[in-house]
């Protein structure tokens, strides 16, 4: 029991029926947020093809427990982590290490083969909030082949290929109600599961414009987003400019009671926002 005990790293386990035949392996992860993990819960990793009939197992069982189950799928992303540095950590990046010398609050080494590294237990929004995109889920698939031949806007991709110079880039931003100031808008990026996304008004590829000023054209589009949290690709002298203080405030596509507020990742190195 140690090994599950709230605050510990999580495990590779079974369950079996009562014949002692095993039925799903699977690892849990006790999910260590929060001060002294008031309220202990626990996320069990199987495959998604097993989903459906894992829960109509573990529901058989439950009787009149006060134990809640309930599928989060949606709500957490399973990252992996492999690699010689892995066995010492300080060859890791300091940013990557927790002060309990734990590279996430949820997850545990693979212990099944010697190499299968570490897994990574990450909410969903986690991503968003630190820009991390895929293409096709958060971007529609806009791929460019360089080896490709004519095509329109082929002069502008080579040129930024070669040079180097991005005027664009993906970035984490805050959605907020137009109620709030530029002066109170969000200075600091957080997540709030409380907030309802709004799909309808943030849909992906919507154009984003400032609110005051006259120019009609777009700084950037919008991604996608959970809670009050999305990704956007912006133009970063824009996204310079609300880090810098200045009073700017950006809006949806003219929505007249959304804002955003962009942010530059703290992983980014000081070249990627020149």
């Amino acid at each position: 029991m140690p090994k599950i005990s709230p605050g510990g790293d999580g495990f590779y386990t079974a369950f079996l029926t009562p014949q002692g035949r095993m039925m799903f392996d699977s690892f849990i992860y006790p999910v260590n947020v929060g001060v002294n993990f008031p309220h202990p819960k626990f996320i069990i990793d199987i495959p998604s093809s097993s989903k459906e009939t894992f829960m109509r197992h573990l529901r058989r069982y439950m009787l009149r427990s006060k134990v809640k189950l309930r599928d989060v799928s949606e709500e957490y992303n399973l990252w992996h982590i492999w690699g010689d540095s892995l066995n010492n950590h300080h060859q890791l990046s300091p940013t990557l290490v927790k002060k309990e010398k734990r590279l996430s609050d949820i997850g545990c080494h693979d212990p099944r083969i010697a190499g299968f590294g570490y897994r990574a237990v990450f909410p969903v929004d986690g991503k968003i909030e630190h820009a991390v995109n895929e293409i096709g889920k958060d971007f529609k698939k806009l791929e460019i082949d360089f080896r490709k031949g004519c095509y329109i806007g082929q002069e502008l991709t080579i040129r930024t290929y070669h040079t180097g110079v991005i005027r664009k880039r993906i970035v984490p931003v805050q959605i907020y109600n137009k109620d709030e100031s530029v002066c109170s808008a969000p200075k600091k990026q957080s997540v709030n599961r409380a907030f309802e996304y709004p799909s309808d008004t943030l849909q992906p590829q919507k154009d984003i414009k400032l609110t005051e000023g006259t120019s009609k054209r777009g700084v950037g589009k919008m991604g996608s987003g959970t809670h009050n949290v999305g990704l956007a690709l912006m133009r970063l002298e824009h996204v310079q400019k609300f880090a810098q203080g200045e009073n700017v405030s950006f809006a949806v596509d003219n929505s007249d009671t959304i804002r955003i507020a962009p942010f530059l990742p703290e992983w980014w190195s000081d070249q990627k926002v020149q």
